[in-house]
C-alpha cells in the first residue's frame, strides 16, 4: 500500500481499492496482462489464495484483501481464454468445445484460419516467460487484445459488450483462474468487506494446494462498512 493512499494511516477513499486511475498506468508506462500503459483494468480472482500468489506481496508489505459481489443480480457476460494446448483448465476445455461445435456449420478452412488466431491469443495469456522488459512488452499482446474484446461496443446494448476476460492462472499453472475487469463493469460490483493484513512470511517457491494460504499474514483490522465516498474500520 502506497501513502499517498492513506489518510492517517488508513485506505479511507473505496476509489483506492478499485483499478488504478488511467493517468498512474500513463506515467508508469507499464503492460499488463490486460491491459495497454493507455488503459487500465481491475484484476481479480474466485479466491483469495489464487489473488495472493498472482500479486505476490512482499515479506511486511501491508495489503488489502476484498471480497466484492454483483449488487445488480444480472448476470454478467464473459469472454473466456480458450484453444490453449498448454492447460487442461476447466475453462479452457468448455471454450475449446464451445468454439468446436460453433465450427460445425463453417468451412473447414475458416475454422483452421480462426483456430490458429485463438491458439495465438490463448498462449499469450497462459504464457510463462520470464519478463525482462522494464516496461513488460512481454505482455504487449494480450493486452492489446483485451483492450479490444473489453471495448464498449454500444452502450445502449449491454448485451453487446463484454463484462469481464477469464483467464488461467499462471501462478497457479494453469488451474485456477483469474478475471479482468474494464472500468465500465465495476459500477456493478460493491465490495461486501475489506480486510487489512501484514505479510509475515511468502511461500511462493512451495507446491501449493488451493487450500493452502501462499502467504502469512496478520490480521490489522477489517471493515464491512463502506459507503460511496468513505471506508469505516473496525478499529476507529
Amino acid at each position: 500500500m502506497l501513502d499517498k493512499f492513506l489518510c492517517k494511516g488508513k485506505v479511507r477513499n473505496p476509489k483506492w481499492i478499485y483499478n488504478p486511475p488511467l493517468i498512474a498506468n500513463q506515467e508508469r508506462g507499464i503492460y499488463n496482462r490486460c491491459n495497454s500503459p493507455n488503459g487500465t483494468a481491475f484484476y481479480a480472482a474466485f479466491y483469495e489464495n489464487v489473488a495472493l500468489r498472482e500479486s505476490k506481496p512482499k515479506k511486511n508489505d501491508i495489503i488489502i484483501l476484498t471480497e466484492w459481489k454483483n449488487k445488480t443480480g444480472a448476470p454478467f457476460i464473459t469472454y473466456p481464454i480458450g484453444n490453449s494446448t498448454i492447460t487442461n483448465n476447466i475453462g479452457n476445455t468448455k471454450a475449446t468445445n464451445a468454439f468446436e461445435k460453433s465450427m460445425e456449420n463453417h468451412h473447414p478452412l475458416f475454422k483452421e484460419h480462426f483456430k490458429v488466431v485463438l491458439e495465438f491469443l490463448a498462449c499469450e495469456f497462459v504464457k510463462e516467460d520470464e519478463v525482462n522488459s522494464d516496461k513488460k512488452f512481454e505482455y504487449l499482446y494480450s493486452a492489446f487484445f483485451s483492450e479490444h474484446i473489453l471495448k464498449e461496443n454500444n452502450p445502449k446494448d449491454p448485451t453487446s459488450n463484454i463484462d469481464f476476460i477469464i483467464y488461467p492462472s499462471v501462478a497457479y499453472k494453469h488451474f485456477e483462474d483469474n478475471i479482468c475487469l474494464p472500468e465500465r463493469t465495476l459500477y456493478r460490483l460493491t465490495p461486501i468487506y475489506l480486510r487489512e493484513y501484514k505479510v509475515l512470511e511468502t511461500h511462493y517457491d512451495k507446491p501449493l494446494t488451493l487450500d493452502e494460504p501462499p502467504v502469512d499474514l496478520e490480521l490489522i483490522r477489517e471493515a464491512t462498512w463502506i459507503t460511496d465516498d468513505d471506508i469505516i474500520w473496525d478499529d476507529e
